[in-house]
């Protein structure tokens, strides 16, 4: 799908054929953030109500379109007209006006004028990062909120997942990492199935939480006759997913016969234990 190259404020504003704008490039031409419009109590209630509506020309039937992956030009926060004005109001009273402008074009003509000439805006590699930090935010931001997830844990997501997308920017993001890690030693070691628990909502017990990483295979019992009692005992063993989201450490137990591995789970298995048990 051609887009329509709009600029504003030296900043490219795409929207595309179906009149819908992008909030991403909206929102870095103001410098905001799509995120802390649609939390606000008066976003919720005017897309609520709008949703009512049921207009015939939404795209998907989505007021609000998130695109990741597949073609750049395409990739973003995209929104319907009529929440375009919205958000323009919020950003800049000059923007919106200028917003207004482009949906009177769009409703007057029919549709958005494109031609097979259009000059192609290319974005330098700051622009592309900055887009892809925003829309990573606002996906994250919404996981968050959703699943309740502790501060720390959150901006660890955050950053992690900025470094999945933008492998050049891993090395600025370590220390800020490591900053964090030192703030919350959890990072840094790792959790136990209690602590892991604890930072559930809402909480679970050690067995519990254990449950769960067996069944969503990330971790498995390994059974063993105790050289004491011949009794059969039981250890956590991780699995090959498992080891994604975890480290092991050795320990040694002075007043028994046995001698094992310690699991100490990462944060990012906690957003996966709430995903897995809301099914």
């Amino acid at each position: 799908m051609n887009n329509l190259i709009r600029q504003w404020n030296g900043r490219t504003i795409r929207q595309r054929q179906d009149g819908y704008f992008s909030a991403t490039d909206m929102c870095q031409a103001c410098n905001k953030r799509f995120y802390n419009w649609e939390r606000t109590d008066s976003a919720k209630e005017y897309l609520k109500a709008l949703r009512n509506k049921h207009y015939s020309d939404l795209s998907n039937g989505e007021l609000v379109d998130i695109i990741q992956g597949g073609i750049p030009e395409e990739q973003g926060t995209w929104i319907y007209r009529k929440v375009a004005i919205r958000l323009a109001q919020w950003l800049s009273p000059e923007f919106a006006i200028q917003v207004d402008d482009w949906i009177e074009e769009l409703l007057t003509n029919g549709s958005v004028a494109i031609t097979n000439t259009e000059v192609k805006v290319e974005k330098t590699p700051a622009q592309i990062a900055e887009q892809v930090i925003a829309e990573t935010e606002t996906v994250m931001n919404w996981t968050i909120q959703t699943l309740s997830l502790d501060e720390t844990i959150g901006k660890l997501m955050k950053i992690d997942m900025v470094g999945n997308l933008l492998p050049h920017l891993k090395p600025s993001l370590e220390p800020v990492k490591q900053h964090l890690s030192a703030a919350d030693p959890i990072e840094s070691v790792g959790m136990t199935a209690t602590q892991a628990g604890e930072s559930l909502h809402p909480p679970l017990k050690a067995k519990e939480v254990n449950t769960l990483l067996e069944e969503m295979g990330l971790q498995y019992k390994m059974y063993r006759t105790s050289t004491k009692s011949g009794k059969q005992k039981y250890s956590w063993q991780v699995t090959e997913e498992g080891q994604k989201h975890s480290t092991v450490h050795k320990v040694t137990n002075g007043s028994s016969d046995w001698n094992g591995n310690q699991i100490k789970w990462q944060s990012s298995v906690v957003p996966l234990i709430e995903e897995f048990r809301t099914f």
